[in-house]
């Protein structure tokens, strides 16, 4: 074979393999193995389009058209040991991944990205299991697929606006930036610098739908989508409103839930104690208990499930009502019997249709929450509903009491004055006022600083 040797010196320096293989092409005929050097010669021009590619396409670009012309999944599964096939393919798939994830595969050139490849730090993905979940990223899950994909909280508010930031006005043909700007923040930017903003909140745009794209193809067969009430929307489209219109409802599981095919649901496991907190964390007095809900006394626990039924009401309501299914699901994980889940689910009715029904009123609100969380004087605040009117800018501490005169027990006046210092320290300037919705649907209003009676 006429390449099989090494090749000769030539003053005093001797050939790249590359140049041989290169040479290949014009010396078959001459060879005395054409069978082999035709293999050679055909692997040397595929090395050379893929040199073209790397030189002339980002990496990422360059890799997929590797891929595709050398069918290299295919090649490596069938070299590769049966118990290494899974990982090989998910490393290979990971590199595709993150030539586009890299520096968001901008300006990125195949010398950065063996550069950035070399400096370590990236982790290869592990070969997914059968019958496994797997928690990625979207940028995670790029090149990956799955039967099922499911999207969690496709619903969320928009980021709030950035300050302290900087824009860059860089043209990717021209050798330096056209403007370089300070921005303190972005609710309120110079007039120079107006429509350079929002040319990057359009890109901004943009890459979010790019971002849905990749979600939307990783699924081979089917896709889920879940979210929860927002505390406010912004004006762009979110992800579940842009393909509710295409998807369909699935209806809400039954209360008792399906058998998990392989799990014996008498089994049991042990999980590991946590160590304890030194000095120890102090939880407000409605936090959620760490322990078993049915481990409490039985007014505890009903209060409890109140607070959860109160907790699934949207805002806007737009025709919510509670069913079986709610009381059923409050009577399991609050141990509950049904004379007490009845109870419950009707007192909460005579809640959402009392005084404070305007707190669920999206029209006259400019802001809203359930189960809002502040942290103030060590403590975890958890506000049962937080909700600023739109008329007047006042913001509403709401608390839902199960007893019917909350106003005349002192530690429950404290509590929730506890919780007006702490929003006040997070709104300044700001006027909050607090109520009591009792059992009677009724709106009690508590003076801050007012002396208890």
């Amino acid at each position: 074979m006429a390449a099989s040797g090494s090749a000769p010196h030539e003053r005093g320096q001797r050939s790249l393999w590359w140049d041989v293989l290169q040479a290949l092409p014009t010396r078959i005929e001459a060879s005395d193995d054409p069978v082999t050097d035709g293999v050679l010669a055909e692997a040397a021009a595929r090395l050379a389009r893929w040199r073209e590619w790397l030189a002339g396409l980002p990496p990422h670009d360059a890799l997929a058209a590797i891929y595709r012309d050398g069918d290299v999944l295919a090649r490596y599964a069938a070299a590769v040991p049966a118990r290494l096939r899974e990982q090989v393919l998910a490393s290979l798939r990971a590199l595709l991944a993150h030539s586009l994830a890299q520096d968001g595969g901008r300006y990125l050139t195949a010398y950065r990205f063996v550069r950035a490849l070399k400096a370590g730090g990236i982790r290869l993905p592990q070969a997914a299991q059968t019958g496994a979940v797997r928690l990625l990223t979207i940028h995670g899950a790029k090149g990956l697929e799955a039967h099922t994909v499911l999207l969690l909280d496709t619903d969320a508010a928009p980021p709030r606006p950035e300050s302290m930031g900087v824009l860059v006005d860089w043209p990717g043909e021209a050798a330096w930036p056209r403007r370089f700007v300070f921005l303190a923040s972005e609710k309120s930017p110079p007039a120079c610098a107006e429509a350079l903003l929002t040319a990057e909140q359009q890109a901004r745009g943009l890459e979010e739908l790019n971002a849905l794209y990749v979600a939307l193809t990783r699924a081979e067969s089917r896709i889920v989508v879940s979210s929860v009430q927002p505390h406010q929307r912004g004006s762009a489209p979110t992800w579940l409103q842009r393909i509710e219109p295409h998807a369909q409802p699935l209806p809400a599981p039954g209360p008792t839930g399906g058998r998990v095919a392989g799990v014996d649901e008498d089994a049991s496991c042990e999980l590991p104690e946590l160590p304890v907190c030194t000095p120890p964390l102090r939880a407000s007095a409605v936090a959620l208990p760490l322990t078993n809900a049915a481990d409490g006394d039985d007014r505890t626990r009903f209060g409890l499930a109140l607070h959860r039924l109160m907790q699934w009401v949207p805002t806007p309501l737009e025709g919510f009502g509670w069913g079986d299914l709610h009381r059923q699901a409050v009577a399991r994980e609050f141990a509950l019997d049904a004379d007490q889940a009845r109870e419950a689910l009707a007192m909460a009715r005579v809640m959402l249709e009392g005084e404070a029904a305007w707190a669920w009123d999206a029209t006259q609100l400019d802001h809203w929450g359930n189960e809002v969380e502040i942290w103030a004087d060590g403590e975890l605040q958890r506000l049962d509903r937080l909700v600023r009117r739109a008329d007047t800018g006042h913001w509403w501490v709401l608390d839902y009491k199960s007893a019917v005169f909350p106003q005349h027990q002192a530690e429950l006046r404290a509590q929730l004055r506890r919780y007006h210092r702490a929003l006040s320290l997070a709104r300044p300037g700001d006027t909050v006022r607090l109520a009591f919705i009792n059992a009677l649907g009724q709106l009690i209003e508590l003076a801050p600083e007012a002396s208890d009676p």
